[in-house]
């Protein structure tokens, strides 16, 4: 039965590797029904199997230092990745059922109704270059190092503006576009071809409240 608590997910290796074994069995014949991108579905289940192969290594009776090095890092990056998939896509999906959350070993939301206010913080945004006219920005929140969103939240309000100077101020970037999910794509007709873009975020959560904007970020269009 899945815990109400929010941590989750086992500490003890062999019992993480049983749930992560259930968690992607449970979870790949619904990535399309609960809108899991089958990218990140695909990176967990490399990840698991790198923790179960590096797992395997360490419990052989010739195993060293190395070994359950090797194993300590890659259950870490495996616990990463499903916490990381868990909150942005299904802790709080209304598709789910508490049977589905159950079945998966993830938590059951509380059904007593709180206030969840935007966070204190607001998407950190690294921009480059693509290609001709297309500029990549990844985000993420400023005090996680994950690419996770933070609880409460369904995405963030990206505004930006092409302008042949900086702007004074955010109320410049006249242009916006909602994102849920790390990166976005900005694309450009070939007449913005090297001018600048700039770009602001914050977080917003599913009643439409926003959160504090970034910093403004620029970049030259390719």
């Amino acid at each position: 039965m899945a815990s109400k608590k929010p941590y989750y997910l086992p500490y003890k290796h062999t019992l993480l590797l049983a749930w992560g074994r259930n968690f992607i069995n449970k979870l790949a014949p619904n990535i399309v029904t609960w809108g899991v991108p089958e990218d990140e579905f695909d990176d967990l289940k490399v990840k698991g199997d790198l923790f179960d192969a590096a797992q395997m290594k360490a419990e052989h009776p010739n195993a060293g230092k190395t070994d359950r090095f090797d194993r300590n890092v890659k259950a870490k990056a495996f616990k990463n990745a499903a916490r990381d998939l868990v909150n942005a896509y299904l802790r709080n999906n209304k598709k789910l059922t508490d049977q589905d959350r159950m079945d998966l070993g993830i938590p059951i939301p509380d059904k007593t109704r709180t206030k969840i206010d935007v966070p204190n913080s607001h998407p950190v945004i690294k921009l480059r270059l693509v290609d001709s006219g297309v500029i990549r920005a990844d985000f993420k929140d400023q005090y996680s190092e994950s690419k996770a969103k933070p609880y409460g939240t369904n995405g963030a309000m990206f505004i930006f503006a092409v302008l042949d100077t900086s702007p004074v101020d955010h109320s410049e970037l006249q242009e916006n576009v909602f994102v849920t999910r790390t990166p976005y794509k900005f694309e450009f007709e070939d007449k913005f071809r090297n001018h600048t873009l700039y770009v602001a975020a914050a977080w917003q959560n599913e009643k439409g409240k926003r959160g504090r904007w970034s910093d403004i970020q620029s970049i030259i269009i390719p």
